[in-house]
């Protein structure tokens, strides 16, 4: 019964925007981060769309749900990217892939806290995956 109840309850329901999760044992971070949408409306012209989503960052990925009920039907877990665009202003983090068959994902942070811990944590998935590739080699 408590699965259920959770799977029914909206990730804000469970937190504020600006909140955030550490489990330093886990090496877990968790935050909301709005992740820019492109569609095209019926003329046919590009338009960018904004969706808030709980990310979830592990020692060796990256992993997201919607801000909706039944979140756990639309989990997307991000392929690795190369290297991180950012744009402190805006609160912008640009995760960029040199894979033509995968897209880069725009991110935006709801505070500078919270942008300078997921840019943080991009970097360090940087340097496992590249560690983890020379080891591979």
């Amino acid at each position: 019964a408590f699965q259920f109840l959770v799977h029914e309850e909206k990730p804000s329901e469970q937190h504020d925007l600006h909140d955030f999760e550490f489990d330093e044992f886990a090496e877990v971070f968790s935050c909301f981060l709005w992740q820019r949408s492109v569609f095209y409306n019926k003329s046919r012209i590009a338009t960018n769309g904004w969706h808030l989503r709980w990310f979830t960052f592990t020692h060796d990925k990256i992993a997201s749900v919607p801000d909706r009920k039944q979140y756990e039907k639309h989990n997307l877990t991000y392929p690795h990217f190369e290297h991180i665009e950012v744009d402190s202003s805006r609160l912008l983090i640009k995760l960029v892939t040199s894979d033509p068959k995968k897209r880069n994902y725009v991110l935006m942070a709801p505070s500078k806290n919270i942008f300078l811990r997921v840019v943080s944590k991009c970097e360090e998935l940087l340097i496992f995956w590249e560690n983890e590739n020379s080891e591979e080699a």
